[in-house]
C-alpha cells in the first residue's frame, strides 16, 4: 500500500512538472450511493475511490494545450485506432491502441465500440460486444453541432496516456442538454487506471449511465456504479488497481473473423470455386492444446452444400491462425447462402465467441447486389430526429463494375422528398465518403413498403475497394427504413448521426437497399466511369443551429451558383456562395455569427441553393 500511495505522489509531482500546477478541487464528503472500494473481478482487479480514507486525490491533468485533439465524433459514433505509446499492461495481455466512442467509452480492440448507454439491462462485464472496455462514464453523450465539445489524448510514449472527454453534452428528445468532462488516465509503472471528473452539468438521458471494465472476452470486469446521478460526480476520481499476482485461468478459443475482413457479407458468382476461410484466436492466457474447428454450409431452406472439420494441434496465448477448408466451395446456382465455423474444446470458458455465420450472396451479372432475401419479413424503424440516416456497403464481386442503379425500400407518414447518396468509399478507415451520384425522390404519406428505383444516368465504374448507398431522414420520424430481420445477416449495414458508423444493429438487421450493374459477368467491358450528379440540395446538418452547421450540395454541370439565406419575412440576411462553380459535390458552412460578432436571432430560417435556371430551398432552425 504504500508503494501504491508513494507512486500515485510521484505521479502527481511529474504531472505538475509537465502539465503546470493542477487546481485540486477535492471534496472531503458527499453522499455517494456506491461504496468506496470495490472488487476484486475474477482476476484481480479492485477499485477505491475519493471518498475512502488513503483513497486517490482529485487532480485533474488538462492536456488541451498539449494534446492531440480527435475529430469526427458526432452522435454514437466511433472513431480510431488511435496509439497509447506504449504497451500497456491490461488483465493478462498488454494493449498499445484504442478506438474512442462518443457515448464516453473507449476499447482496446473492438472498432464497434458503441455502448448501451448504461441502459438498465447493462451490466459490466458483458460477454456481448463490445469487449476490452474502460467505460468512465457510458451514457447518450453527443458532439455534433457543439463547438465546445472535445476529446483530446495525449501519451509520454514513455508511461503516462491520457483521454479527456470536454464539455459533452448529453442527448435528449428535442436537444443536447448540459456538459460533462471526465477524463481515463493510464499508468504504466504500476498498471493503474484513473477515471477522473470534472465539472458536471445536466442530467443524462433516462438517468442512464454507467462506470467499469471489461476484459476482451468480456467475462470479467468491474461494476463500479450504474445510474447515478451526474450531480455527485464532479471532482471524484476512481484508481483501478490490477493484483500483485493472480490465479485466474482463461481457456478461451474463439472465431475472430469468418469468409471475409469483419466476417462480412461476400458477393459470389455461380460456378466459381471459392476458398472457405476462418481466423482463430487464442484470446486466453493458457495455451490451447488440440481443438476442432469446423465449417457448414447451407441455403436458407437448410440444405447442406458444404462441411469440413480441421483439427489444430495446439494455439498459444494470444495467437491468431487462419485455417483454410478443403476443398474450395462451387456454388451451385444464384441463391441466399449461410456458412457457420465453430470451435470446440473442452473447458473452454467463453462459448459467446465459439461461433460465427456469415452470409454469402452469389448473382449474376447484369444484376441486382442485394442482402435481402425476404422482404415479407421486414419492418420499419426510424431515428428520432432529423438529419440522420442509414446507408449500406457493397463489395462488388469483380473489378470493374459499373452501377447504374440504386433502390431504397421505405414507409412514410408525411409527404417528404428524401435525399438519396451513391458514396465512395475514401472516408475515414474505408468508410463512406465522396457523393458520387445524388438525387432526390418524393415519398407520399401514408405509404407501406414501396421499393424506390433511383437511376445514375450514364453509371458510375467501381475499379477498386467497396461502394456505399443511402439516404437521409428528413423528418423526426419519416421516412421510415426498412429492415429485414430474418436471417443471414451481412454485416454490412451503416448508420448516420453526424458521421458514418457501422449500424449499431448491424448483427442483426439488413436494410433493404439494393445496387443494380449492368457489367458483364466476368469480363472488364462496361461503361466507362464518369460520375453523374442531379442538381441536389441536402439538408442543414445539424439542424436546429447553435453555431454552425454543414449543407452538402450537387451540380450536374459547370454553373453560376448562388446560395443565399432569408429569414421568414423573405428577407436576405447572408450570402453563402455566389460564384462559377464545376459540376460535381459541394459543401458550405454558415455560420450563426458573421465576421464582426453579430449573431442572427433565433428562429426558423430558408436557404435557397440557384443553379443553371433551378432553385431549391431548405429550411433550418437557429437556438440560442
Amino acid at each position: 500500500m504504500k508503494i501504491m500511495l508513494f507512486f500515485l505522489v510521484s505521479f502527481l509531482l511529474v504531472s505538475v512538472a509537465l502539465f503546470g500546477t493542477q487546481t485540486n478541487l477535492y471534496k472531503t464528503t458527499r453522499d455517494f450511493p456506491v461504496d468506496s472500494t470495490g472488487g476484486p473481478d475474477d482476476y484481480g482487479y479492485t477499485w477505491i475511490d475519493s471518498e475512502e480514507p488513503g483513497g486517490p486525490t482529485f487532480s485533474w491533468i488538462d492536456i488541451t494545450g498539449i494534446g492531440t485533439e480527435v475529430f469526427g465524433l458526432f452522435d454514437d459514433n466511433n472513431v480510431g485506432p488511435f496509439p497509447i505509446g506504449f504497451d500497456f499492461p491490461y488483465y493478462w495481455y498488454t494493449v498499445n491502441q484504442f478506438w474512442v466512442n462518443a457515448n464516453g467509452a473507449i476499447s482496446f480492440s473492438d472498432p464497434a465500440v458503441y455502448t448501451p448507454q448504461g441502459s438498465s439491462t447493462f451490466f459490466i462485464p458483458n460477454t456481448a460486444a463490445p469487449n476490452d472496455l474502460l467505460i468512465p462514464l457510458g451514457t447518450d453523450l453527443a458532439f455534433e453541432g457543439v463547438d465546445t465539445a472535445k476529446v483530446y489524448y495525449y501519451s509520454n510514449n514513455v508511461d503516462t496516456f491520457i483521454i479527456s472527454y470536454i464539455n459533452a453534452p448529453a442527448w435528449n428528445i428535442g436537444g443536447l442538454v448540459g456538459a460533462h468532462t471526465f477524463q481515463i488516465i493510464l499508468t504504466k509503472q504500476d498498471s493503474c487506471i484513473y477515471f477522473q471528473y470534472g465539472p458536471q452539468d445536466g442530467q443524462f438521458y433516462g438517468g442512464a449511465c454507467c462506470t467499469g471494465i471489461e476484459n476482451v472476452i468480456g467475462n470479467v470486469g468491474l461494476d463500479v456504479f450504474l445510474n447515478v446521478n451526474p450531480d455527485l460526480l464532479p471532482n471524484y476520481v476512481l484508481k483501478i488497481i490490477p493484483p500483485d499476482s493472480t490465479t485466474y485461468q482463461a481457456l478461451d478459443i474463439g472465431v475472430k473473423e469468418a469468409i471475409s475482413p469483419e466476417s462480412k457479407c461476400v458477393f459470389l458468382f455461380p460456378n466459381e470455386p471459392y476458398t472457405l476461410t476462418a481466423t482463430i484466436r487464442n484470446y486466453g492466457n493458457v495455451d490451447a492444446g488440440t481443438f476442432d474447428i469446423s465449417c457448414l454450409l447451407w441455403d436458407t431452406t437448410y440444405v447442406s452444400y458444404f462441411t469440413d472439420t480441421v483439427t489444430v494441434s495446439a494455439l498459444v496465448a494470444g495467437a491468431e491462425t487462419t485455417i483454410s477448408f478443403t476443398p474450395n466451395w462451387t456454388p451451385p446456382a444464384v441463391n441466399d447462402y449461410l456458412t457457420f465455423m465453430q470451435t470446440t474444446l473442452a473447458g473452454d470458458i467463453n462459448p459467446t465467441n465459439n461461433s460465427k455465420d456469415v452470409e454469402l450472396e452469389v448473382i449474376t451479372l447484369p444484376g441486382w447486389m442485394m442482402y435481402d432475401s425476404d422482404p415479407s419479413s421486414a419492418s420499419a424503424t426510424y431515428w428520432y430526429t432529423a438529419g440522420s440516416g442509414w446507408g449500406q456497403e457493397f463489395t462488388p464481386p469483380q473489378y470493374p463494375i459499373t452501377i447504374d442503379s440504386l433502390l431504397v425500400t421505405m414507409s412514410s407518414t408525411n409527404n417528404c422528398n428524401v435525399p438519396i447518396l451513391f458514396m465512395d468509399d475514401d472516408g475515414p478507415n474505408g468508410s463512406p465518403g465522396t457523393i458520387l451520384y445524388a438525387d432526390t425522390i418524393f415519398v407520399p404519406a401514408g405509404t407501406g413498403f414501396v421499393h424506390y428505383t433511383i437511376p445514375i444516368p450514364g453509371g458510375v465504374t467501381i475499379n477498386s475497394g467497396k461502394f456505399y448507398a443511402g439516404f437521409i431522414q428528413v423528418g423526426d420520424s419519416f421516412p421510415r427504413m426498412i429492415l429485414e430481420q430474418n436471417d443471414p445477416f451481412s454485416r454490412c449495414a451503416w448508420e448516420f448521426t453526424g458521421s458514418w458508423a457501422p449500424y449499431r444493429s448491424k448483427d442483426d438487421a439488413d436494410l433493404l437497399i439494393r445496387a443494380y450493374s449492368s457489367s458483364i459477368q466476368g469480363t472488364s467491358e462496361g461503361k466507362v466511369g464518369r460520375k453523374s450528379y442531379a442538381l441536389s440540395l441536402l439538408p442543414a446538418r445539424p439542424n436546429p443551429v447553435k453555431s454552425r452547421t454543414q449543407i452538402h450540395y450537387a451540380l450536374p454541370g459547370n454553373a453560376d451558383v448562388s446560395m443565399k439565406v432569408y429569414n421568414l419575412l423573405g428577407q436576405e440576411v447572408r450570402t453563402l456562395v455566389n460564384e462559377h462553380q464545376k459540376a460535381g459535390v459541394h459543401s458550405v458552412t454558415f455560420n450563426a455569427e458573421d465576421s464582426n460578432g453579430n449573431r442572427l436571432p433565433q428562429g426558423v430560417y430558408f436557404y435557397r441553393l440557384t443553379a443553371g435556371g433551378r432553385s431549391l430551398t431548405r429550411k433550418f432552425t437557429i437556438l440560442r
